[in-house]
């Protein structure tokens, strides 16, 4: 691997300080810890250029008569978009921009206004001899992929790469698979990645070449002040600071009317915004760390009990695994659970018929296996329905929480 080399300038005189305002290591005391950064060449050439493409303004556009007409339908047919809304949809649509980016914080509708840009690029008209427009959404997440899907995209998580590595391959080597061939991008698609700032720079730089070598749009839409890459990160708020930008402002997801401008406080880092969550409620002083584990247990059971969708939310795996434990034991005992169970392979934690399990990955090799018409996705939640001999688990999707309690999907046997 290249080494990172430090990205800031030594300091003026650093050589000439004295031995007293210097650490053991060497280091000036007036040297912020953990301050210095460090990047490898490789990295900032990948800025660089992702930078220097936001320049261009030669995409694919969409008439500014048909862009109006089409929000002009919308309006007609009751669906009411906000001021900011509006204007992201008009200048994604017109813009010329080959790179773009839809920043959003948490709320503002921002998958919503990725199905009406869909909408729109898709239904434009086209000169005579030209493809059909359409839309491709990739997403890190199956989760975040099967929102834009719900939105209307055909959508795919980031494996869409490998996709067009085996399209880009010699005819000769037979790389590609019949499924790939409708991923295989032409001039005058749109390609949208949601919740962008999980993608790492790696990954932007693979999916922007792909997408420019074809000649279509690329629209980067999340929040780079939400959680960001596992990896060598900040490619969208690079890009969202350098290149062309649309905001969604209005928090529109929240019911109680202060939560909205209170949400947007905290994401500003402004710290008066922990006053409103005070006084609503929603701060708890529990005590010691114990206390607030046991009394946070409570609440989860009680809520579970009332048929409530509750979250029990901890630091570590650790305490995950000895809350669940504990609270595992007294649903055992209230009956609701099935006392005998199977060993997950996770911190030493059990699950029966009755229980609840969170799958921690994506297992797509389980298609097909004991008649399952799909894998396991991951973060998704299942509901235990049998244990089987063999050591593993029969599981219901949960689809949603109504007034008669969860609904349950398609049944996957988890070995």
């Amino acid at each position: 691997m290249p080494s990172a080399t430090p990205l800031d300038a030594t300091r003026a005189a650093d050589e000439s300080l004295p031995a007293e305002l210097r650490l053991a290591n060497g280091d000036s005391v007036y040297q912020q810890p953990g301050a210095q950064l460090f990047a490898t060449p490789d990295q900032v050439h990948t800025e660089r250029f992702l930078v220097a493409a936001t320049t261009d303004r030669t995409a694919t556009t969409v008439p500014r008569a048909h862009a109006r007409q089409f929000l002009a339908e919308l309006t007609a047919a009751g669906i009411t978009l906000g001021p900011d809304q509006t204007a992201a949809v008009h200048g994604v649509l017109t813009s010329g921009a080959r790179i773009e980016t839809l920043v959003g914080p948490a709320g503002t509708g921002k998958s919503f206004v990725v199905g009406v840009i869909a909408r729109a690029w898709e239904t434009a008209p086209t000169v005579e001899g030209e493809p059909s427009r359409r839309v491709f959404g990739l997403a890190t997440s199956q989760v975040a992929t099967d929102v834009l899907t719900g939105e209307g995209l055909t959508a795919r998580n980031v494996r869409w790469v490998a996709i067009q590595e085996r399209l880009a391959a010699p005819p000769a080597e037979g790389a590609a698979r019949e499924d790939d061939r409708r991923w295989a991008l032409h001039p005058g698609d749109l390609v949208v990645v949601d919740e962008s700032a999980m993608t790492d720079t790696a990954a932007f730089s693979m999916i922007h070449r792909y997408v420019d070598d074809a000649g279509a749009k690329l629209l980067l839409v999340g929040d780079h002040k939400q959680l960001a890459a596992v990896g060598a990160g900040g490619a969208m708020d690079l890009l969202a600071g350098s290149g062309s930008r649309r905001e969604l402002a209005e928090a529109r997801r929240f019911i109680a009317e202060w939560e909205g401008g209170a949400s947007l406080q905290l994401r500003a880092g402004d710290e008066t915004a922990l006053r409103a969550y005070f006084e609503h409620g929603r701060l708890v002083d529990a005590g010691t760390v114990d206390q607030a584990e046991a009394s946070a247990a409570r609440a989860w059971l009680g809520d579970t009990l009332a048929g409530h969708h509750s979250l029990l939310i901890v630091d570590t795996n650790d305490q995950a695994a000895r809350l669940s434990a504990q609270l595992r034991a007294e649903l055992v005992r209230l009956g609701i659970v099935s006392d005998a169970g199977v060993p997950l392979g996770l911190e030493g934690t059990y699950a029966g018929v009755g229980d609840l399990v969170e799958a921690r990955r994506n297992g797509w090799h389980l298609a097909g296996l004991n008649g399952n018409r799909r894998g396991p996705i991951n973060r998704e939640t299942y509901r235990v329905t049998a244990t089987r001999d063999d050591g593993g688990l029969e599981v219901a999707v949960i689809t949603g929480h109504g007034p008669d309690g969860e609904t349950h999907g398609e049944t996957i046997v988890l070995p």
